[in-house]
């Protein structure tokens, strides 16, 4: 016995209902291709550890109100935030008093919150910190608390504060991957660098809008409203090969 064609006649026509039927709602799954839609550009900028601090590999590419992480004060390339002079004051050896004193020379008791968790002045990277003066005492014998900075490795503060490519959202990647990449969704893009698997750091960024192709606006005319007229003529072409019957009571 011969065996039986996979795509008998009554098998094709009914996969050309099927697709005459997505032909007529082309107009409702048509925008979730985003054909004719503008796209959210994102880039990627270099971030290196070198020469003891931590800051862009190339100042020049980059917009100036995007600081590389916001754990990181005073990376700007240019803009400088009230922290950051505050910072540089610190890092030039000044101390600060708090007007809060400890009896506990380890001991600072202070909140812990703090805006950022890392300062990069004078060519090196510090961690936000609070010491107590054991120099200063009060009547009470108390030690002074005095605001601080720590000398801290760059790569191990730049370590600190990245994120995995993992853990980021894939436009995020594809930009710290390859450079450059488009979504046409909301996303969250991390305030810090990202992490990829060779070690390298990037700084990805919502760069603009990327209007869409001639041709993606063409093919999203087509789709919106070509596809159901196609629709219409496969029903007009099957209409001679399907019967539909009404059975019920007699």
């Amino acid at each position: 016995m011969s065996p039986i064609p996979l795509l008998t006649p009554a098998r094709r026509d009914a996969l050309l209902a099927v697709l005459a039927l997505v032909l007529l709602v082309a107009p409702i799954w048509a925008p979730m291709l985003h054909l004719g839609d503008p796209a959210d550009r994102y880039e990627r900028a270099l971030v290196t550890a070198e020469n003891g601090t931590i800051e862009y590999a190339n100042e020049s590419k980059l917009r100036t109100d995007i600081p590389i992480s916001t754990e990181i004060v005073c990376t700007e390339p240019f803009m400088r935030s009230r922290g950051c002079f505050f910072e540089y004051y610190l890092a030039e050896g000044h101390t600060i008093s708090t007007g809060i004193w400890s009896s506990n020379p380890d001991y600072a008791p202070l909140p812990s919150f703090e805006r950022y968790r890392y300062a990069a002045v004078n060519g090196s990277v510090y961690e936000i910190a609070r010491d107590v003066n054991e120099s200063v005492q009060n009547d009470e014998g108390l030690y002074r608390v005095e605001l601080a900075l720590d000398p801290e490795p760059a790569d191990e503060v730049l370590r600190s504060v990245s994120v995995s490519a993992e853990r980021v959202p894939s436009p995020v990647r594809r930009a710290a991957e390859r450079g450059t990449a488009t979504s046409h969704r909301e996303i969250e893009v991390p305030e810090t660098p990202v992490r990829l698997a060779d070690g390298t750091y990037y700084r990805v960024y919502e760069a603009g809008k990327t209007d869409p192709s001639n041709l993606a606006g063409l093919l999203d005319g087509i789709v919106r409203y070509s596809f159901p007229f196609l629709g219409l003529a496969l029903v007009g072409y099957l209409r001679s090969r399907f019967e539909v019957r009404y059975v019920g009571e007699s």
